[in-house]
């Protein structure tokens, strides 16, 4: 608390504090990562000194980290998102969901230059999840409803039941 590592003392504000200085993230989970690490950071030498190296390599290649950075400002709050898994996302959350996995296979692209152990292991772990995406875009309209009761969520020639229904009804 002395540190004022997460807020300050007097008035419990994030402005002027280490996280405050450090945190140039770009999206909503970026920001959660790295307030884990100020609230926990490492302790294992081996693990700081993979981190550190990333961050050097991140630092060396400027053009590249920016790139990386251009594609995660479109990437909603995947964490967030999560209610997918539960069954309980809203359409327009599966189109969020859709348009942010649109940005993994560049950002996976540009991963595959970097040499340090850390990004060479996140490159090799992520899937850029092209079949999730592609699915989601040819089932789901890129306007529907907030609700789903409302109706008009599925693409048209997507079901061909929904489709007779759909004229059915009109």
């Amino acid at each position: 608390r002395n540190l004022e590592l997460l807020e300050t003392m007097r008035e419990k504000q994030k402005r002027g504090t280490l996280l405050w200085v450090l945190d140039k993230t770009k999206t909503a989970m970026g920001a959660r990562t790295l307030r884990g690490y100020v609230e926990q950071p490492l302790i294992d030498a081996q693990e700081i000194n993979r981190r550190l190296a990333a961050v050097e390599e991140l630092t060396q290649k400027p053009m590249l980290r920016e790139e990386i950075r251009e594609y995660l400002n479109p990437v909603y709050d995947l964490e967030r998102l999560v209610r997918i898994s539960y069954q309980s996302a809203n359409p327009r959350d599966m189109v969020s969901f859709a348009s942010s996995l649109e940005m993994l296979p560049f950002i996976r692209q540009i991963l595959k230059d970097f040499e340090a152990p850390v990004l060479k292991q996140i490159y090799e772990d992520m899937d850029p999840l092209e079949d999730v995406t592609d699915l989601i875009k040819r089932a789901i309209t890129d306007e529907p409803p907030l609700a789903q009761k409302d109706g008009g969520i599925i693409r048209e020639g997507y079901n061909a039941d929904v489709d007779k229904y759909r004229h059915s009804r009109t």
